[in-house]
């Protein structure tokens, strides 16, 4: 699980310049690693890349479980029940975030 990116820099000693496809984890399989890691070493840098990414993740923070579980309509009957499932969702969240700060 990874993503490509393309980087173009300039050489040094003015050689020109060089572009190279660059694969890198994606947001996905850094995290369970920074998990791993923050398991089984507890270091702080682990704690703090975990929750960089959480808080950098290009899809924002949106609670997209609630969403998946319950469906997107505006009806009343589906938007309460997710309303209440995002706020289960966060407090999860929040108890995870509290475990890995301490």
């Amino acid at each position: 699980m990874y993503e490509v990116r393309e980087i173009t820099a300039e050489l040094l000693g003015g050689n020109g310049i060089a572009t190279e496809k660059i694969k890198h984890a994606n947001l996905v399989s850094f995290s369970c690693l920074k998990l791993l890691a923050l398991e089984d070493r507890s270091e702080r840098k682990d704690a703090h890349d975990l929750i960089y990414c959480i808080e950098h993740a290009t899809s924002g923070l949106e609670t997209s479980v609630a969403k998946f579980e319950l469906g997107e309509g505006e009806e009343p009957e589906q938007r309460e029940p997710r309303t209440l499932r995002q706020r289960q969702v966060s407090d999860l969240v929040e108890r995870l975030l509290d475990r890995i700060r301490s």
